[in-house]
């Protein structure tokens, strides 16, 4: 699974597979174990289900929690780093001479391209060099610039402030989309569920029909946690995610400049 979301259609299908699997696996126990055979290991499996269940409601609802602060800190570093790069263009805007032209072109370069082709590329978990290279451009035509009076020397270094606020939100957004939970985090979110389900079937309940909808609601909630967390695993794709909503302002604003 990795960094990948599960679609709707596909979560709806896990959903489905996993409680279908499970209610056979209920009925694959009464059918090899006899019945007194399960009366009298209850309270040892009764025992364990508490451990288990105990300490991977604990690891999942961590997960889950972790993730979604994970979700709307990145959120908001995308608004930082929409703001600041409107407050820069705003300010080159009050640079004078020709050499402020380049500076705001290659800024729109930049947005258009976080735009057009960074956003896709992250939905799929990948990065944009070109986008780095356009931001790279713009530093450099930032630096380019002699200030001649005071004011502009002020302007100047608001610019910069600015600037590395953008370097620094982008490098956390690009970050977002890397990190996605390990290996390791999803095989100890799939063994702890399976193992949380598997240690259910054990119970017994006079009424079968009622032990097989305990059965299902179980494995339903454990499975809706597991389909939460990977939503909120790339803050940029699935149905869960961050919409360009902020750079799409931006571009709105740097394009008046045309």
């Amino acid at each position: 699974m990795g960094a990948e979301n599960l679609s709707d259609g596909a979560g709806l299908l896990f959903f489905v597979l996993c409680v279908a699997g499970a209610c056979i696996g209920q009925l694959l126990v009464w059918r090899f174990i006899d019945r007194d055979a399960l009366q009298r290991c209850q309270n040892a499996a009764s025992a364990y289900f508490s451990v288990v269940a105990t300490l991977y409601a604990l690891l999942l609802g961590l997960i889950v929690f972790d993730s979604q602060a994970r979700f709307e800190q990145a959120k908001s570093n995308v608004e930082a780093e929409a703001s600041a790069g409107l407050m820069t263009f705003a300010l080159a805007r009050s640079l004078p001479g020709p050499m402020s032209v380049p500076i705001r072109e290659h800024f729109v370069h930049y947005v258009n391209r976080v735009l057009d082709y960074e956003w896709d590329e992250m939905q799929r978990g990948h990065l944009d060099q070109g986008s780095r290279q356009a931001l790279i451009a713009f530093s450099e035509a930032l630096t380019k610039y002699d200030p001649v009076t005071p004011k502009e020397q002020i302007l100047l270094d608001k610019m910069y402030d600015n600037l590395t606020v953008i370097w620094e939100m982008r490098r956390e957004r690009l970050d977002d989309v890397m990190l996605a939970p390990s290996t390791l985090l999803w095989s100890s979110i799939l063994i702890g569920g399976a193992a949380t389900i598997f240690l259910g079937l054990f119970f017994v309940v006079d009424n079968n029909r009622l032990q097989l909808l305990m059965t299902a609601i179980l494995t339903l909630i454990i499975t809706v946690n597991i389909y939460i967390v990977s939503q909120y695993a790339n803050p940029y794709s699935g149905e869960v995610k961050i919409q360009n909503t902020s750079f799409a302002y931006l571009r709105e604003y740097v394009m008046q400049d045309r």
